[in-house]
């Protein structure tokens, strides 16, 4: 058994902007976990306040694993004075 886990492309969002992250699979299907947060299932709906790398981790098969990460960047809001 064999698979590869693809955490998706690194985003760019605004400060105060969700995003998606979603994780796809080929090969072996198993369960996904995402870090930081402990996120069961491919699909992962985040808010963070800061620039966060998160980690998909795959695990498949007879104790086999992958992991891939994306990167999400967030652009610090404007604050008018």
């Amino acid at each position: 058994a064999s698979a590869n886990i693809d955490a998706g492309p690194d985003q760019t969002i605004c400060f105060g902007e969700g995003a998606t992250l979603n994780a796809t699979v080929t090969g072996t299907p198993g369960n996904i976990i995402w870090q930081p947060g402990n996120h069961p299932g491919a699909t992962f709906n985040v808010n963070p306040i800061a620039s966060t790398t998160y980690v998909a981790q795959l695990t498949y098969g007879n104790n086999c694993f992958d992991s891939d990460s994306v990167r999400l960047t967030v652009i610090p809001g404007v604050t008018l004075s």
